[in-house]
């Protein structure tokens, strides 16, 4: 047993003592996490590192409950912490996290609660104290509260570790701040001996499954896993599968809340009493890569069916599991199940396959391998020389050198006015200074430069579009304002060298602030699930010939388009809003793919580790390959991303964006 998990145990014991009454829920362990994190929070504050503490007990029959805790008691979470501003505030840490965090986004939310009649206006900031070097510097938000009435704030962190302890502060205006833990975890440290590994999976379980019976269960069958990737199986043991014990009616109802799971698994009982905006959040996590298991279901929900449209729903059932591709991502029914099985070996190893292709596009950084500039610049080419001109500035300042040197000199002192060395020096300087930064603004200009690439699978059928992007910024000076993305975006800064780092404001959108050193490159990875309007208008004229209208939002460089009947029509530059008439082809070019189109993009856009997702490779293949038949469906090559938001706004920039889109219409 960790530490950690001790300290738990400890704390749920001392309220069973002071309060004389059991604390169960749903038969396994209540106690919240950041009760745990307290003495771990502490230490951090201090500037050491946490560490065991001796807990103290009152009797035998203390020390007996707390074995009996300690080896019964699952990862769970509980109902809401709630903390006590000195100012007199109610704040309710609502956040869902996994047990170890390697991917994805956690969303902290809060619900602030003010208990008079005063409006009062609140400032929520991350960590709490700062220390050390690299990572994400603070998290801010701003929130108005309204006398006798609530607010909710969410604060989305990247993947990347706070640059300070595991806590956040409350503050308002002439008052003292107060400090409280986090309810989630801290993002992923490797380290010898920390009971972490990136080849265990992240899992959510509903309150009506146990994580005890589903570690039991998966035990073996991680061990596998663990032991064909040369790692040690006992870390198997390590595997914490997360049971939401909250009320289903109140799960998140964003789809980037669950962007940190690799996979959710949701009994049926659970499942009815979803409403119907988590349900919908959980077909967008799907969507985007993640993996949906409906437990003790035979038929798939008719939101699901409708949402996918003219695809196939998962197949005949094998073993009592039905699995099929949603978007990027799974969806499966596990039949009659049996906790202590969870479907055999056969039945997990297909749900593991699934699991491991949620967390792939992930594991590069998860393994903490830094990927270098030009990596970066290859996958994601900003068309831009950002390297630093080192033989102009060498030749610059040896002419300096010679001129201010023995130069200034041997003119002081042929015109016998050696005085001249004390201002003629600096004029030197100032005059290579403005030389310098005279050649920097001809060579760059103050205009950033940016790449914005992106594959989409748009249905349009159900108005459905899951993207998967990467924006790379250079600026040749600071961006005062930072880039700008909304809360449907999961953004993930791309690691190259040490920690990336930088603030993030939250307001009407995130903003992310000193995240783009001034003639440094960032790169950020991005996905999207969402409904849009954007489509390809596809109309059959009289004389039998096809004509589409592009409302895509981008102009179309290249268009290839699979009529109701299969056969291949082509078209090439068609404007934004621009009607054009089809070419038909007689036949594909060759090499011929088995799959059409958009199951190809689909199976093969997502499980990539590159910075920019392959967009180069994915692009030419799309150009240059040959697909099978499916009718109504197309590959549209675009000359812009109107899928992906532009982080720099309205600003004027330099650069060139493209996209991808595989469609059914």
């Amino acid at each position: 047993m960790k530490p950690k998990a001790i300290l738990k145990f400890t704390a749920a014991a001392r309220r069973v003592a002071s309060a004389s009454l059991p604390v169960f829920v749903g038969g396994e362990c209540g106690a919240s996490r950041s009760q745990s994190e307290a003495h771990r929070a502490g230490a951090r504050a201090r500037g050491g590192s946490p560490g065991r503490r001796r807990p103290t007990f009152r009797g035998a029959a203390m020390a007996a409950l707390l074995g009996l805790l300690a080896f019964a008691c699952a990862p769970v979470a509980t109902a809401q912490s709630a903390h006590k501003t000195k100012s007199g505030l109610l704040v309710r840490d609502m956040t869902l996290g996994p047990e170890a965090w390697y991917h994805g986004t956690t969303v902290h939310r809060f619900v602030v609660e003010n208990p008079t009649d005063l409006r009062r206006t609140v400032t929520i900031s991350m960590p709490d104290r700062q220390y050390g070097q690299g990572g994400l510097e603070s998290m801010t938000a701003t929130v108005a509260v309204e006398g006798r009435s609530s607010a909710s704030v969410a604060m989305p962190q990247p993947p990347v570790d706070f640059k300070g302890n595991h806590l956040f502060r409350i503050e308002e205006r002439g008052t003292d701040p107060s400090s409280f833990n986090l309810e989630a975890e801290d993002f992923f440290a490797l380290y010898y001996g920390s009971g972490k590994n990136i080849l265990l999976p992240t899992v959510l379980l509903s309150r009506s499954l146990s994580a005890e019976d589903f570690g039991a269960a998966w035990h073996g069958q991680l061990e596998g896993v663990l032991k064909s990737a040369g790692q040690r199986t006992e870390d198997a043991s390590y595997f914490k599968p997360l049971r939401f014990m909250r009320e289903p009616e109140v799960w998140p109802r964003e789809w980037v809340d669950y962007s940190a799971f690799d996979g959710c698994f949701v009994a049926e009982e659970d499942y009815r009493r979803l409403p119907a905006e988590t349900r919908g959040a959980l077909m967008d996590y799907a969507a985007a890569g993640g993996t949906v298991v409906l437990v003790n279901m035979r038929t798939l929900p008719p939101e699901w069916t409708t949402r996918l449209g003219g695809e196939a729903a998962p197949g005949q059932a094998v073993d009592g599991l039905q699995l099929g591709r949603f978007g990027f991502g799974h969806v499966a029914l596990l039949e009659n199940l049996d906790p202590q099985t969870w479907g055999g070996a056969d039945v997990q190893n297909r749900l593991m396959t699934c699991l491991e292709h949620a967390g792939k596009p992930w594991m590069a950084q998860m393994g903490h391998r830094n990927y270098d500039m030009q990596d970066c610049l290859r996958d994601i080419p900003l068309g831009h020389d950002i390297g630093v001109p080192v033989n102009f500035f060498f030749f610059l300042l040896l002419a300096f050198a010679i001129v201010a040197g023995p130069v200034a000199v041997w003119l002081a002192a042929k015109h016998n006015r050696r005085m001249w060395l004390r201002w003629a020096v600096p004029a030197f300087g100032l005059i290579f200074s403005a030389v310098i930064f005279a050649s920097i603004l001809l060579v760059e200009g103050v205009t950033p430069t940016q790449r914005r690439q992106a594959i989409t699978l748009l249905d349009q059928t159900t108005r459905q579009a899951v993207t998967i992007g990467a924006v790379g910024v250079y600026a040749p000076a600071a961006l005062r304002d930072g880039l700008s993305f909304d809360y449907g975006t999961e953004i993930v800064p791309i690691r190259f060298g040490e920690e990336p780092g930088g603030r993030i404001v939250f307001g009407q959108r995130q903003r992310y602030l000193d995240w783009v050193p001034p003639r440094m490159a960032a790169f950020f990875r991005l996905r999207r699930s969402e409904t849009r309007a954007e489509r390809l208008v596809v109309e059959r004229k009289d004389d039998g010939a096809l004509e589409v209208v592009n409302a895509l939002g981008a102009p179309i460089e290249r268009l290839r388009l699979w009529d109701d009947a299969g056969l291949l029509h082509e078209a090439m530059n068609v404007p934004p809003g621009a009607r054009q008439a089809l070419r038909p082809v007689d036949k594909d070019v060759s090499p011929a793919q088995a799959q059409d189109v958009y199951a190809w993009m689909r199976e093969y856009a997502y499980a990539v580790q590159e910075p920019g997702w392959s967009f180069a490779i994915r692009d030419k293949g799309a150009r240059t390959s040959g697909f099978a038949s499916a009718p109504r469906t197309y590959i549209a090559h675009l000359a812009g991303c109107p899928f992906l938001e532009n982080p720099l706004g309205d600003r004027k920039t330099k650069g060139s964006d493209a996209a991808l889109v595989a469609g059914r219409y």
